[in-house]
């Protein structure tokens, strides 16, 4: 089974990092934004979901939009939108 490590993002303005390969890596989410996991009412993720569905990748997971919408803005917590994210993908997903 393939697997993604997920951590803290370095680079300025981005939240996390989703490494699928030692060549391949997505920065995503707004470093000082709120999402979904944060504690957001359903009706603002319904509003992301809405204004970001039109966004180019939106769901081609080799896009952080994609990474986003599936960890930030899918279930109420990071641990479900991970489990949710694992049983979709086929792949572990490890939380550094």
């Amino acid at each position: 089974m393939k697997e993604y490590i997920l951590k803290k993002s370095k680079n300025m303005g981005k939240r996390y990092v989703i490494i699928m390969s030692k060549d391949m890596e997505h920065h995503f989410g707004s470093a000082g934004g709120k999402t979904y996991i944060d504690g957001r009412s359903d009706v603002e993720k319904d509003a992301w979901i809405a204004r970001h569905k039109g966004d180019k990748n939106y769901n081609n997971k080799h896009s952080g939009i994609y990474w986003s919408k599936n960890l930030l803005w899918n279930k109420k917590t990071l641990n479900e939108s991970i489990k949710d994210m694992e049983k979709r993908l086929g792949v572990k997903i490890k939380l550094i």
